[in-house]
């Protein structure tokens, strides 16, 4: 499961990638240089699962594509995945935002299928990647 996502971390501007449960809002597996906590896995998969429940709620039939979270130094590129939320995230200076995008669904939809989140899950699989300081 974390080579396809460890995969993302190549992408240009790529700085940390994650997998969230939404059921259980708890980090699943994470690799990368920018580390975040348990807040962040928890409100990236809520604000990901009202903004799905948006879309299929004025435009039936139509599934969320990518939801984008902006700040002056990072894009946040979250994506639901098999009932979790793949959360890249990228450094804004370093990155182009349309190529992303479309490099981290393709990666996505190329992915073997994931495993069910496991309920009440406490610990995640951390892989330690190395990130050239060059390119992000």
């Amino acid at each position: 499961m974390s080579e396809p996502l460890a995969q993302a971390l190549s992408i240009s501007g790529a700085s940390m990638i994650m997998l969230t449960s939404i059921e259980s809002r708890t980090t699943v597996w994470s690799a990368g240089l920018a580390r975040v906590g348990t807040e962040v896995a928890a409100l990236g998969a809520a604000i990901t699962e009202a903004a799905a429940e948006m879309v299929r709620l004025t435009a039936v039939g139509i599934e969320m594509d990518d939801l984008l979270v902006t700040s002056p130094a990072n894009f946040h590129v979250l994506r639901v995945v098999d009932g979790q939320v793949a959360h890249l995230v990228l450094e804004r200076g370093a990155a182009n935002l349309a190529m992303a995008r479309r490099e981290f669904r393709q990666l996505v939809e190329d992915r073997p299928a994931l495993p069910p989140p496991v309920d009440g899950a406490v610990g995640a699989e951390t892989v330690e990647v190395a990130v050239d300081a060059g390119t992000v």
